[in-house]
């Protein structure tokens, strides 16, 4: 997809605002700390409503909409990667992922729609949520790792006489997400949803936070396609 836009594409640029002048969409935005301006006849915002909170956007949203987006909750997650030479759990005819009790969360394997041989190299996951996410992005990344290890090891016993390398990914500190996907508590969709559908004049909105899938890639998907239509349709 990226390689057919071509350089329709502008990396690095961070959006700061958008402002309908009601003939066309001005999106603000910062590169290599300078501004720079985008012009377009509409315009689809898809960033977390964590992140869309803090967008300046002219003229000033309904009431409606800015509830909503002040009232959905998102939840957190910290992500430690592990990678091991050797699949060795595979000897015990075990897949590798677990559910666990531990602060380590939920043990996933990648890739994880093939069952590696005990002789290949993978990478297994601790999925952290809730608090346990907080404190470990809260740590340093080393004590992080560590803690993480200590888990594994309780799951898979050895597996530090494995391991290649190590990464962590704290969602609730990357800065464009500010979390890991909204949360909506009894009554927030049946409450909020129309609003966060709803375009703003020619400022239309998309992201899983705008579907009913909350939390997937499917409700992602399908609600950039029905902004889609929305934009088609406006001509």
């Amino acid at each position: 997809m990226a390689n057919r836009l071509g350089q329709r594409i502008r990396y690095g640029v961070e959006a700061v605002g958008l402002r309908d002048t009601g003939d066309g969409v001005e999106v603000q935005a910062e590169r290599a700390g300078r501004s720079v301006r985008f012009e377009a006849d509409r315009a689809v915002c898809t960033v977390p409503l964590s992140v869309l909170e803090g967008l300046s956007i002219e003229p000033r949203m309904p009431e409606s909409k800015r509830a909503a987006i002040e009232d959905i909750p998102y939840d957190t997650a910290t992500r430690t990667f592990v990678q091991v030479g050797r699949a060795f759990w595979r000897e015990e005819g075990v897949t590798g992922a677990a559910y666990t009790d531990l602060p380590i969360g939920t043990v996933y394997r990648h890739p994880g729609h093939t069952e590696p041989e005990p002789s290949e190299r993978t990478i297994l996951e601790g999925y952290a949520t809730g608090e346990a996410a907080v404190q470990q992005a809260d740590r340093p990344k080393e004590e992080t790792v560590e803690q993480v290890l200590q888990g594994l090891e309780q799951v898979h016993p050895g597996i530090r006489d494995y391991m290649e390398g190590t990464a962590t990914k704290a969602w609730g500190r990357d800065p464009y997400a500010l979390g890991r996907a909204s949360f909506p508590g009894p009554g927030d969709v049946t409450s909020h949803l129309k609003a966060l559908q709803a375009p703003h004049g020619r400022i239309h909105f998309a992201g899983e936070h705008t579907s009913i899938l909350r939390l997937t890639m499917e409700g992602a998907l399908r609600s950039g396609i029905r902004a889609a239509r929305e934009v088609d349709n406006a001509g």
